[in-house]
């Protein structure tokens, strides 16, 4: 088959080739911010996970010096209990 091309399908493949000229950049700008705002997303949820884990481990921490307080008043009666039967 030959195709020939007359005036019209040439204006009609220069319109498409400017056309696709002006569309190629665009779409390639959207699928960078695409790509960016993912990535900004993903570092977000990992900073997220991090300040939960953090948070966790505050109230453990916090937990242990309440009975680690605790523990040293319960000492500090026994003390104060052998004292006075001495």
């Amino acid at each position: 088959m030959n195709m020939v091309f007359d005036d019209g399908n040439a204006a009609m493949i220069t319109i498409l080739l400017s056309l696709a000229s002006y569309l190629i950049p665009i779409i390639l700008i959207v699928i960078g911010f695409l790509i960016i705002f993912r990535l900004i997303s993903r570092i977000e949820r990992r900073a997220d996970e991090r300040v939960e884990i953090e948070k966790q481990q505050i109230e453990m921490q916090q937990k242990q010096l309440n009975e680690i307080s605790e523990l040293k008043n319960k000492i500090d009666k026994i003390d104060s209990l052998l004292k006075e039967i001495d």
